[in-house]
């Protein structure tokens, strides 16, 4: 696995992190302060059911003929499962954000 890093400038500093789950967090609290991981965490708590549907199927498995339905059938639950957050995909991201962040820092100026 490659590990990349990203540089950040912002007003309050500038900084390199690597890219991955949990590798921003502790920048951000150092930057943002306990609130804004507070909302980082609520805000991709929240967003994960969402990103379970974005992947819930496999591209490869999208055909046009009918064996669709026995190449769907074993993520047939994710699909399901995700109906409830349906509506959130549709959605822009500020509106699913403006529920969970309210931190100076983690909004867009």
């Amino acid at each position: 696995m490659m590990m990349m890093w990203q540089m950040m400038h912002i007003p309050e500093g500038s900084f390199k992190f690597q890219v991955g789950e949990g590798n921003f967090e502790p920048i951000l609290q150092t930057f943002g302060g306990v609130n804004a991981l507070r909302e980082w965490k609520q805000l991709n708590a929240a967003l994960r059911p969402i990103q379970e549907l974005a992947t819930a199927i496999p591209p490869l498995i999208l055909r046009s003929d009918y064996g669709l339905l026995r190449t769907m059938l074993p993520h047939l639950w994710k699909l399901i499962k995700g109906a409830f957050v349906a509506s959130k995909v549709e959605g822009s991201f500020k509106d699913v954000s403006k529920h969970y962040v309210t931190d100076r820092f983690l909004v867009c100026r």
